[in-house]
């Protein structure tokens, strides 16, 4: 698959944001815990969704995508089922740990897979399971077997705020005897929604979102209804496209809280914002004028949250490509992210990576030309290059972006950007 983008064209109109991947994705594995139906809102088949979904289904869960509801149902889940090929295709699908022991005390599983973008182990994950009382044993080369029978509430100490290892070791503690306190948990608010999400089942987690959780373990969870936050990195990405090709665009549905540091820094390019609070986020709003040539911003540090997302990096680096003045981008999470850098350079792109740092020297508009996608925010941020450059760009990988955006030439074509789909 590629998509066919004739740059140039300044973005205008708005976007109404579905379910954050990044949330759907933890709250599917989190639905093992239940017996009960499930009806997820607002969600769209991303390809991460869906390999989610075959995942669980592989389990013995059951599952249907009603327009834009995801209907789960995990009463035949079998806790030693999963399918090792699936667990291969996602690094998310590291999620179901937590939730098989805690519902049923034991796990199979394989290496989770996912963007080749650095080593990013699960070291923490197994840690912490250790520290609660699981048992853990090497069963082949790639998969790994739990023994949760002992599995109780204790103290759990992460070395660094992993979003994963926060995600696992709360659903892990949901159903397991006693009292779970986890410091230096992730503040990212997908872990928040989890917590929400937990708690609308009956769950009892309190402080996701800071520092420390603490989860007071119940006997079971019901079903229920739940609508996830809506995706800040999609929103992001919009947002720098339209920094790149210039234009107006509003973001309806998203959490401004949620998006502040990127705002903070697209600020420094010359775009303005404007915010609209509704009653609840659903009905919240951003709004952004880019003339589109955009200047240097000195220094950007990708951190846990509430920092610079990582997940935003690439997009960020490419519309500061298309614009003048120097910025830096320093990744500090992922020793891979930059393969993207090479395909920007064929558009003409003045940039270098050293070290950990891309140093992007802004060469004013981009040229269109033949890039490759290699994983999802790299493709993302192709596509964000291609909208600001002159000519035709193709991207090719299409695939990969579609894991994190549904049909992304529908959200950009309804912004007004000459971008199609071929084969």
């Amino acid at each position: 698959m590629e998509l066919h983008i004739k740059g140039g064209k300044r973005l205008k109109g708005q976007i109404k944001l579905s379910a954050a991947k990044n949330s759907v994705l933890p709250i599917l594995a989190a639905c093992i815990m239940t017996q009960h139906t499930v009806v997820l809102k607002n969600c769209v088949p991303l390809l991460d969704v869906l390999s989610m979904i075959e995942l669980l289904k592989s389990l013995g869960a059951s599952i249907l995508f009603i327009d834009n509801d995801i209907v789960v149902n995990c009463e035949r889940v079998q806790p030693l089922a999963a399918d090792a090929g699936l667990t291969k295709t996602i690094r998310s699908s590291i999620f179901i740990l937590g939730p098989l022991l805690s519902r049923f005390k034991e796990a199979k599983v394989s290496a989770p897979g996912g963007c080749a973008i650095g080593s990013r182990p699960i070291d923490l994950h197994l840690k912490g399971l250790e520290d609660l009382g699981a048992k853990i044993s090497v069963t082949d080369e790639n998969t790994l077997r739990f023994d949760a029978k002992e599995m109780k509430g204790g103290n759990v100490n992460l070395a660094f705020p992993s979003v994963g290892a926060t995600a696992n070791l709360m659903m892990a503690a949901v159903l397991s005897e006693g009292s779970t306190l986890i410091n230096g948990a992730a503040k990212e608010p997908e872990i928040e929604d989890l917590a929400n999400f937990i708690n609308c089942l009956g769950g009892k987690v309190f402080g996701a979102g800071t520092e420390s959780v603490l989860i007071e373990g119940v006997r079971n969870l019901d079903g229920g209804e739940y609508t996830p936050i809506p995706d800040r990195i999609a929103a992001g990405t919009y947002l720098c496209a339209a920094v790149c090709a210039g234009g107006r665009v509003k973001i309806d549905g998203i959490n401004a809280a949620h998006i502040y540091s990127l705002v903070e820094i697209l600020s420094k390019t010359g775009a303005s914002f404007s915010f609209k609070a509704g009653k609840d986020y659903l009905s919240n709003s951003v709004e952004m004028v880019s003339r589109g040539m955009t200047r240097g911003v000195g220094d950007v540090i990708t951190q846990p949250y509430p920092g610079f997302p990582t997940d935003m990096q690439p997009q960020l680096a490419a519309a500061l490509c298309g614009g003048l003045g120097q910025s830096v981008v320093i990744e500090k999470l992922f020793e891979n992210r930059f393969g993207y850098i090479e395909e920007l350079k064929k558009m003409g792109a003045n940039a270098v990576c050293i070290g950990d740092s891309a140093v992007v020297c802004g060469a004013g508009r981009l040229n269109g030309a033949r890039v490759a996608a290699e994983d999802l925010r790299g493709g993302a941020a192709l596509v964000v290059a291609a909208l600001g450059a002159n000519g035709v760009s193709i991207v090719e990988g299409a695939g990969h972006i579609d894991r994190g955006y549904y049909k992304i030439e529908n959200d950009l074509g309804g912004l007004g950007a000459d971008i199609i789909r071929r084969k």
